[in-house]
């Protein structure tokens, strides 16, 4: 009849080996092994946050104190670190009760198109 193993010896799979003490890695992206040998499971990696988004909304009296404070207190900090990619988009709507004049229109729009602006237009209701 064969003897009992002592209960503190762990199997290793795949084999009929025991180990005394198993070494378990349990760090994030690493395979967990057993006497040197994987046991075929890894620790996940630990999630972080990779995106932010935000939006806000700013005075239109002071856009440029504004969006100072914005550049100021999140940008800089975005891309300081290190491979982030930084897109900031500015949105424009206007509600123009008594309507736009001509000279309004021809104005604004030929600055959007000097300052590159990807879209812009008046709508006619």
């Amino acid at each position: 009849m064969e003897a009992e193993k002592p209960a503190e010896l762990t199997e290793v799979p795949g084999s009929d080996e025991r180990v005394a003490e198993p070494i378990t890695l349990d760090q994030p992206g690493i395979t967990t092994e057993v006497g040197g040998r994987p046991t075929g499971s890894t620790v996940p990696a630990e999630k972080k946050a990779r995106r932010f988004h935000g939006t806000v909304v700013i005075d239109a009296e002071r856009t440029g104190r504004d969006a100072a404070s914005i550049s100021e207190e999140i940008i800089s900090h975005l891309t300081s670190q290190p491979g982030a990619k930084v897109k900031v988009t500015l949105e424009i709507t206007a509600e123009l009760p008594d309507g736009a004049t001509e000279q309004l229109i021809r104005t604004v729009s030929e600055n959007a198109r000097t300052l590159k602006f990807l879209s812009h237009g008046f709508e006619k209701e």
